[in-house]
């Protein structure tokens, strides 16, 4: 649209668009439809000659405006994105404006676009916002085109936007916080009375602990061992899948020194590929995210 103001001044004439009435009705003609605005100037004029005067401006079928945005927990495949497109017009009420999106993968893909339910914003009545969510489908680089589309039959103003946003690959979970505290290398933690060991936090992309909430998320697996004096091997601890185990110390010989492990794993179930021997191990950069913690514990 070409950007321009239109001036109608209330000067003698035979313009129809000019008045020396206290009432002026201004009809806009479809070739002002072009303009951003019409500026009216008014002056008041007293029997002694003083003046006062305004200049308003109205609006001619100015174009929506548009705001876009994205969140995620996280920007990766099998994730879901939400969006949002906030619309309003000074010339119509928001309600009016299309929206429209249109979805560039890095390659051809068939994920939809689900629509997400938005929450009026009482506080800002001239704006409403649409909600769409993706859950993408492949790494790499996503365009959404957003377009707001005002209701002017003869001439319709549009504007347009883009969420841009690169999509990686799901990484493998991070073991945060467990207790209780891990001695140092060859150092054992002594224990005398039953102890609960427990992961309390796991950070993940989609199967983090505790859980987040929504259709799109996991919860971590857990997976809890023991290695037991005289045992040819590690045991893994059937039954046990959530995220503590009890330790009762009166089931050994004080003395013994028991290794008691928990391995995490997302819903990709990456093998643990470290040695056996190995209290802790990162299968994925960086080192400090692992998803193995041995606690080596000596009965007294």
């Amino acid at each position: 649209m070409t950007e321009s103001i239109r001036e109608l001044h209330p000067e003698p004439s035979t313009d129809p668009r000019t008045t020396s009435e206290a009432v002026f009705a201004v009809e806009v003609p479809k070739d002002l439809l072009g303009a951003a605005a019409i500026k009216v100037n008014v002056e008041l004029r007293d029997e002694l000659g003083a003046t006062a005067g305004q200049t308003p401006l109205f609006y001619v079928n100015d174009p929506p405006t548009l705001r876009v945005r994205a969140a995620a927990h996280a920007f990766v495949v099998g994730g879901p994105i939400e969006l949002s497109a906030t619309v309003g017009d000074s010339d119509e009420v928001a309600e009016t404006i299309a929206v429209s999106w249109d979805v560039v993968a890095p390659a051809p893909s068939a994920v939809p676009l689900e629509d997400r339910p938005v929450p009026p914003d009482f506080s800002d009545p001239v704006h409403r916002t649409v909600g769409k969510t993706i859950v993408p489908d492949r790494t790499g680089a996503w365009d959404i085109r957003v377009r707001a589309t005002d209701s002017q039959r003869d001439m319709p103003e549009q504007t347009e936007d883009h969420l841009l946003f690169t999509v990686g690959p799901d990484q493998p979970p991070c073991l945060a916080q467990s207790q209780p505290l891990v001695p140092p290398d060859g150092a054992s933690l002594p224990i005398t009375d039953p102890t609960l060991f427990q992961v309390a936090v796991v950070v993940d992309d989609l199967d983090p602990y505790p859980p987040l909430s929504g259709p799109h998320f996991g919860t971590t697996a857990f997976e809890w061992s023991i290695l037991a004096p005289g045992s040819p091997g590690r045991q893994v601890l059937t039954g046990a899948t959530g995220n503590s185990i009890d330790f009762d110390p009166s089931a050994f010989t004080p003395g013994d020194i028991v290794e008691l492990r928990v391995e995490i794993f997302d819903r990709s179930l990456s093998a643990i590929s470290c040695a056996d021997a190995a209290a802790t191990c990162a299968i994925a950069a960086p080192p400090t995210c692992i998803q193995r913690q041995t606690w080596r514990v000596e009965v007294r």
